[in-house]
């Protein structure tokens, strides 16, 4: 079984394990001090159907969506 998990930075620079089968939603946002900037958010599905988990990542909208492409097209590497 393959491993499903990716690894993202985040935006306080911390790396953040994501199991890619729980991504439910990707957004590219503005930084709220930065309007010239971009940050990625994801929504989790965190179980039970009640829980669910947000991050904001460093990488941008395009590369956080090459990543989970990548990932279910079999090319996936742990980054």
């Amino acid at each position: 079984m393959k491993n499903p998990f990716i690894t993202l930075e985040n935006t306080k620079g911390v790396l953040v394990s994501i199991n890619v089968t729980k991504i439910i939603s990707v957004e590219k946002q503005r930084f709220s001090n930065n309007q010239d900037a971009f940050c990625t958010y994801l929504i989790l599905d965190g179980g039970g159907g009640a829980y669910v988990a947000t991050h904001h990542f460093k990488l941008q909208y395009e590369e956080v969506m090459e990543i989970i492409n990548n990932w279910y097209r079999g090319e996936h590497h742990n980054e």
